[in-house]
């Protein structure tokens, strides 16, 4: 994992992986961001265990040199097939709905499908209107809906992206990259 990967989202945006090298650092930028813009606290315990067990699966997103978002990820096995799950998703509320989220959901994603993941679910609160418009723009679906599910009292949606076995299905253009494929035209 090289900090030099970086991706451009946005002119002033980029995209860089958790750095080993840097743990200490790396696991305070992601608590911060989670402890100032999620509801759902989380234990130290909880940063750790993702971030070094599946720091491939921990991005950020910076803006002039400073940390802005987040994902972490994880990637378990499941009935004979790989399962990747979006533990957190945050970005600072002044750059919501600039395409940040869905740029650190997209590299996760990637990387799940380079690690042979068929599915990738996660948690949304069910008030989030935001949150699951972002993640249906990307193709998740609601699976359950799990009742009382955070510490808040809150419901939670359980969202579930199946994704393609490379040579078995036939993607549309543009399918995993968010963007709505090209519709053939019907005859008339």
């Amino acid at each position: 994992l090289s900090s030099a990967m970086s991706t451009a989202v946005e002119p002033s945006v980029t995209l860089r992986p958790f750095s080993l090298d840097n743990v200490e650092e790396d696991l305070d930028k992601v608590k911060t961001l989670v402890d100032v813009e999620l509801s759902e606290p989380y234990t130290t315990y909880t940063y750790r265990f993702f971030c070094q067990t599946w720091p491939q699966l921990t991005h950020f997103a910076v803006v002039d040199g400073r940390e802005v978002g987040a994902v972490v990820g994880k990637v378990e096995p499941r009935g004979g097939t790989y399962r990747g799950y979006v533990a957190m998703l945050v970005v600072e509320r002044q750059l919501r709905g600039r395409g940040v989220g869905k740029a650190l959901v997209r590299r996760v994603v990637d990387t799940m499908a380079e690690m042979g993941v068929e599915e990738v679910v996660l948690e949304a609160e069910c008030t989030n209107t935001g949150a699951l418009r972002l993640y249906a723009d990307l193709g998740f679906v609601r699976d359950k809906r799990l009742v009382k599910y955070y510490l808040n009292g809150g419901d939670a949606f359980r969202l579930k992206l199946l994704l393609p076995l490379e040579g078995v299905i036939a993607v549309p253009e543009g399918l995993l990259s968010g963007e709505a494929p090209a519709v053939p035209p019907t005859a008339g």
